[in-house]
C-alpha cells in the first residue's frame, strides 16, 4: 500500500500481511453484500457491509497508529 511520508513527502510503498489481508476482506465482503443484496437476501447483504466497515475502520486505524 502506498503512504504518505510525512518528513520527504514521497510515497513510500509499506507491505505488510495485516494490510493485504484487510484489503482483500473489504473486496470479499463488498462482493459477498452486492451478490446478497441481487439475490434478494438484504439482512445478508447488510451483515457483510458491517464486515466491510470493520475492515475500512481497523485499516484506517492501523494506518494512523505508524
Amino acid at each position: 500500500m502506498l503512504q504518505l511520508s510525512n518528513h520527504d513527502h514521497f510515497l513510500v510503498i509499506k507491505p505488510t500481511w495485516a494490510r493485504a489481508l484487510s484489503w482483500a476482506g473489504i473486496i470479499l465482503f463488498a462482493f459477498f453484500s452486492v451478490m446478497s443484496w441481487q439475490a434478494g437476501d438484504r439482512k445478508a447483504a447488510f451483515l457483510f457491509l458491517i464486515f466491510v466497515a470493520f475492515n475500512v475502520f481497523t485499516l484506517c486505524r492501523d494506518d494512523c497508529d505508524e
